[in-house]
């Protein structure tokens, strides 16, 4: 019991680090539905996009973590807050940055690590590519 409180307790903590300091982000998920014409499977299937607003911070990946294959030199990182959301991003997802201006970068997820304390996700590490 005492450990699912302090990983909620740090899971919150991360939400208010996010508050203060964080960036205001998307992740977008594609779902496939039906074909679009079922007589002529060429023409590939509808797709629905979804918006969530998510909370992050971004960083750079260290030059001893880049390998060039499995993390590349313009790779980033971002901690993303799991407080408040009703998803859990894979990497079919996207990150979609938000700037100023009104301008957003896209990102595809390529890596996520969840941290988890007691078996409770506390935040989550994506490793993005543009």
């Amino acid at each position: 019991m005492a450990d699912t409180t302090i990983a909620n307790d740090i899971k919150s903590g991360v939400q208010e680090i996010m508050d203060e300091i964080g960036k205001s982000a998307h992740i977008r998920q594609i779902t496939e539905g039906s074909f679009i014409d079922s007589n002529n499977p060429s023409q590939g299937k509808t797709q629905t996009t979804t918006d969530i607003a998510v909370s992050v911070l971004g960083d750079k990946f260290r030059n001893s973590e880049v390998d060039g294959e499995i993390i590349k030199q313009e790779d980033k990182k971002f901690l993303l807050s799991l407080e408040g959301i009703s998803i859990t991003p894979t990497i079919q997802d996207k990150l979609i940055e938000d700037l100023n201006g009104g301008d957003e970068t896209i990102y595809d997820i390529v890596n996520i690590k969840p941290v988890e304390v007691s078996g409770i996700d506390t935040f989550m590490e994506l490793q993005v590519r543009q």
